[in-house]
């Protein structure tokens, strides 16, 4: 796990974020809103979905006890009607076992407990979007190597491909 985090490489995101109290979805969704593309604020279950089927999400924050619902189950049906498989981050006030192993078996990434910390969301956000991350990076120098490919021999792409595969942290 890195140490220091770049919290600007959130700013290509968008988050769907799931809070039944008001204030703490609209204090937190602008707290967000700092950092993320574009934050989507849900108070229930229904309101969550609706976003899903209209917008594209990249990551989710939900509460687990939601008026009329539970963001466990909302993560049940996302993952298993929607078919998406989105990182998601789980809140909740209780630390109820039998929700943390429902959890677990869902996968969720991470669990958070309220009132949430909000160094301690963003730092869990970065951690559940860094393989998504990592992944663009990957596919950026795949496209600077094709690119140049076309324009050169096959000598100069094998150099250039060795080069960026042995850059370090610093990308020296």
């Amino acid at each position: 796990m890195m140490n220091k985090r770049n919290f600007e490489l959130l700013s290509s995101f968008s988050v769907l974020y799931v809070e039944d109290e008001a204030d703490l979805l609209k204090h937190t969704t602008s707290f967000l809103e700092d950092f993320f593309k574009k934050v989507h604020p849900a108070q229930t279950a229904e309101e969550a979905l609706e976003i899903l089927k209209r917008e594209k999400i990249d990551v989710i924050i939900t509460d687990i006890h939601l008026r009329y619902s539970n963001g466990l189950d909302l993560l049940k049906t996302i993952k298993h009607e929607l078919e998406l498989e989105l990182p998601s981050i789980v809140a909740t006030a209780f630390s109820d076992t039998e929700y943390l192993l429902d959890a677990i078996k869902l996968h969720v990434d991470n669990y958070i407990i309220k009132p949430v910390n909000i160094k301690e969301l963003l730092n869990s956000l970065h951690d559940v979007l860094l393989p998504k991350i990592q992944a663009k990076e990957i596919e950026r120098s795949y496209n600077i190597i094709k690119t140049i490919s076309a324009v050169t021999d096959s000598k100069q792409v094998e150099i250039i491909r060795f080069i960026i595969k042995n850059l370090d942290s610093d990308n020296m």
